[in-house]
């Protein structure tokens, strides 16, 4: 088979924007290997073909989360965590545990569950065997044999990945890439530490690196005034198939306060606050977005829309761009706002709220500038304004410097 076929952007169905295809690639042995460690850990699932039912590998569906420091080294070290890990990560089989190429046959015995951590990491998830061809002196690889490997239970914690809602949903409960969110209205979520680690009947389980972090923090071996990133990489693609629709590497700034005493000062109740903020005025003006578009329309209030009714309004909503808009505008303040918050909470919720508010009136003010001026236009205008006003004096009632009349002033 062809080697192009360990190469997740050559799917078969999706030439478009690339037009190579797996037949006509050839790869040079380093090429070779870091395709075929990259499959091992990332391969997709295939349910049918000529190779079988490919498994998915164990990185192939969340994010991987890692923390960045100011060097190489510094990446390497902070990532490191405990081994063995004494059960809080996961079981370790002591004298089997060891890396795969370290095993007689990494393949026996059959097994869903591995051993233990190095086990975990190096998890052949394929048979793979890359045939080398020789041509002028030069050594390349054309071809490949390629077979389903070991298939490891989805009841498996991932150390590098972010977990929630497992109450519901076990260790399927991976945080993964969407395509219209990004990742830091997930923070408060990811930092959010488990009141005892390794605790299993806990609903959230943040990546392991956190968790040896604030080990660290707490022992002084890091400075708690420092700040590092936490960087999140991975792919978005149909389920249980083949195909990747996309790929994403984010990055969030990490200050290690955040890490340290959560119960006391509670820093990241203070950022799921924020970002809650941040949702609630989002659904006050999608609902006055949405009076607007059915007044301007249809000429009548929001309720009782028939399905054609609906479809108008919301293809209308989509044009006007204003969700991506928003979000888009609140990204780089909260970077600052995350940053901040340790050291001047009070100042930094209110600077919050204040950048939330301008976010909300400008999307609503790019929507009305579309209208015209004709009448319709300027009451279904009028309308929305009032709505979103009386809409946000409600959500940002008891926030630090909310100025709590100035929505209905606008409105007006």
């Amino acid at each position: 088979n062809p080697v192009g076929d360990l190469l997740h952007e050559l799917c078969k169905a999706d030439t478009f924007f690339d037009h190579r295809t797996g037949d006509g690639i050839v790869l040079s042995p380093p090429e070779a290997a870091r395709h075929l460690v990259a499959a091992q850990a990332f391969g997709r699932w295939m349910l049918k073909g000529v190779y079988g039912q490919l498994p998915f590998g164990t990185c192939a569906r969340g994010i991987i989360f890692f923390a960045k420091g100011a060097t190489l080294f510094e990446d390497l070290a902070l990532n490191l965590i405990r081994y063995p890990t004494r059960g809080d990560v996961m079981p370790c089989v002591e004298g089997s545990d060891v890396p795969s190429w370290e095993m007689d046959d990494p393949f026996e015995p059959k097994r869903t569950l591995p051993f233990g951590y190095l086990d975990y990491l190096t998890w052949l998830s394929r048979r793979v065997l890359l045939v080398p061809a020789q041509q002028d002196g030069r050594v390349f690889v054309r071809f490949a044999k390629i077979a389903p490997g070991l298939r490891m239970t989805d009841d498996m914690r991932n150390p590098a990945m972010q977990h929630k809602n497992r109450k519901k949903r076990g260790w399927k409960s991976w945080l993964a890439f969407s395509e219209d969110r990004a990742l830091w209205r997930d923070s408060a979520t990811i930092l959010q530490l488990p009141p005892s680690q390794g605790h299993e009947g806990e609903d959230l389980c943040p990546p392991a690196v956190l968790e040896w972090l604030a080990t660290l923090v707490s022992n002084g071996e890091l400075n708690v005034n420092q700040s590092r990133r936490l960087a999140g990489m991975g792919m978005a693609g149909d389920l249980n198939q083949y195909r990747v629709h996309f790929y994403r590497r984010e990055e969030l700034p990490l200050p290690l306060d955040y890490l340290k005493d959560q119960k006391g000062r509670n820093l990241v109740y203070h950022l799921d606050q924020a970002i809650t903020l941040a949702e609630n005025a989002w659904h006050q003006l999608w609902g006055a977005l949405s009076s607007l578009a059915v007044e301007v329309l249809f000429h009548k209030e929001a309720q009782a829309l028939s399905e054609a009714e609906r479809d108008q309004r919301n293809a209308m909503l989509t044009s006007w761009g204003a969700e991506r808009h928003y979000w888009a505008a609140l990204e780089l303040p909260f970077y600052t706002f995350i940053q901040d918050l340790p050291a001047h909470t009070q100042p930094a919720r209110a600077t919050w709220a204040g950048v939330v508010r301008r976010a909300v009136w400008q999307a609503l003010e790019g929507a009305i500038a579309g209208l015209g001026e004709d009448p319709p236009a300027l009451k279904a205008a009028v309308s929305a304004r009032g709505q979103l006003g009386a809409g946000l004096h409600k959500v940002f009632d008891g926030w630090p410097g909310s100025q709590q009349n100035e929505e209905v002033n606008h409105a007006r």
